[in-house]
Order: C-alpha cells, then structure tokens, then sequence
C-alpha cells in the first residue's frame, strides 16, 4: 500500500524528507546549545588548571564535534544529490524512495544526537523543572526537535 502511494506521488517522500531535514537542524540547534533547555556539566579534574587552558580545550572539543558531525553527514548528502536527480530524470518513484532512505538516514542521525545532548547534560534548566521533566528529562527535546520539524514538514507539503 505504502509503495503504491508513493508510486503516484512524490509528494510523500518530500514530507518526509522536509520533516527529517528541519529535525536535523532542530537536534543540531539543541545540542549546539540554542534554545537553553540543558545545562552541560562542567569536567572538574583534580588539577586546577588556569582558565585558558580550559577554553582552549572547549574551542577543541568543538572543533573535533563540528568535523565529527560533516563527516557523519557527507553520505547524507550523496543520497540527497541521488534522489533529487533521479526525480528531476523524471524517475519519481525512485527519488522518492531514496529521499525516505535518506530520511532514515537523518532519523537515526537525530537519534545519535539525542544521546549526546543527553550524555552530556547535567539535566533541565531550572525554568523547566517539572515534575515530568524530572521523571523524563529528554521529553524537551522530543517535543521541540519533532514539534517543530512537523508543522514545517506540513507547511513543505502544502
């Protein structure tokens, strides 16, 4: 059923295409640290170390999670340069297919972010201290990153 709608409309595939695409960029905003749902734990060592040497290792580790991250992307946008062309070559069906192997692709990759925020934060900020956030502090995440990535999804669609 699925790929008979799809057969006949490659507007399914862009929907969800569109909806994986502004989650993609939503996860990478969170964890990037906008808007400030989660505080990061500081590393305290034993060792004090002066102050540059700490922001010298924090620009690093950025530095090391922004090339983590392209690379982590790089087949992402092979598939995205497949499936437009097998569209615009007037093969629908199969651009649409690959562009929902590419969403796979970029849900997972929201997934794997997903963890990082939430390996690397200490919890929610005060502000949104509640007690169902307290019991399950990703929900946040959950309803902003596919929130927001669904109503632009929809307005892809239209």
């Amino acid at each position: 059923m699925f790929t008979i709608v799809l057969k006949h409309d490659f507007r399914v595939g862009f929907f969800v295409f569109v909806t994986a695409f502004c989650s993609l960029i939503v996860a990478l905003q969170v964890k990037g640290g906008f808007p400030p749902f989660y505080f990061v734990r500081e590393r305290y060592s034993f060792w004090t170390k002066p102050i540059d040497y700490r922001e010298a290792e924090r620009r690093r580790e950025q530095e090391e999670d922004i090339e983590k991250t392209v690379k982590a992307l790089v087949p992402l946008f092979g598939l995205l340069v497949l499936g437009f062309g097998l569209s615009f070559a007037g093969l629908q069906s199969f651009g649409a297919t690959v562009l929902l192997l590419a969403s796979l692709y970029i849900f997972w990759y929201v997934s794997k972010l997903r963890s990082e925020v939430r390996d690397r934060s200490g919890g929610v900020e005060y502000w949104l201290v509640y007690p169902i956030t307290q019991r399950f502090p990703m929900l946040v995440f959950d309803i902003w990153v596919f929130g927001l990535s669904l109503m632009f999804g929809m307005f892809g669609f239209l």
